[in-house]
C-alpha cells in the first residue's frame, strides 16, 4: 500500500472532520516519521489504496485557526506520551 505524508490542511473539510473525529476518539495509530527534513510525531489515515501519514502538529495549527474565532480552544484533546 502506498504511504504519502501530507499536511492536514491539505484535505477536504469532510475528511478534515473524519480525521479530527477519529484522532479524538483515539481510533488512529500513532507514528513517527519524516517531515520536512525533520522527525515528527503524527497519525496514520488510510483511504482506499494509500496510507496518508498527517503530522500533528498541522492537525493542531488547522484546528486552532478553525476555532480561534469560537473560543473553542479547550476542546482540543492535548498531546500525550505513547503508552510503552
Amino acid at each position: 500500500m502506498k504511504r504519502v505524508v501530507k499536511d492536514y490542511s491539505k484535505f477536504s473539510v469532510t475528511i478534515q472532520e473524519d480525521i479530527y473525529a477519529m484522532y479524538s476518539n483515539n481510533e488512529l495509530e500513532r507514528a513517527s516519521f519524516l517531515y520536512k527534513n525533520a522527525m515528527v510525531d503524527g497519525v496514520i489515515y488510510a483511504m482506499s489504496e494509500q496510507l496518508n501519514l498527517i503530522p500533528l502538529s498541522s492537525i493542531y495549527t488547522a484546528s486552532i485557526d478553525r476555532l480561534e474565532n469560537n473560543d473553542q480552544i479547550d476542546e482540543l484533546p492535548s498531546i500525550a506520551e505513547d503508552e510503552e
